[in-house]
């Protein structure tokens, strides 16, 4: 399902490398997008990025999301 403002990961109760990326592999900036960890669930802010198809990095497992609105 797509995604409008939040995508949510669960059994991650620390994250020390988080990106995402564009469907081109472009890297996005880390200023459009906010992430929190709490009850081994890391949240995921995306409302700021255009609608699209995105890969999100986490500690060097890749997950694919769909923005839109």
């Amino acid at each position: 399902n797509p995604a409008k403002s939040k995508v949510f990961f669960e059994g991650y109760n620390a994250v020390e490398n988080i990106q995402i990326m564009d469907a081109l592999g472009k890297v996005v900036s880390k200023k459009q997008f906010s992430f929190v960890v709490s009850n081994n669930v890391l949240q995921v802010d995306i409302a700021s990025l255009p609608d699209g198809v995105y890969f999100v990095e986490i500690n060097n497992s890749v997950y694919r999301i769909v923005k839109q609105q």
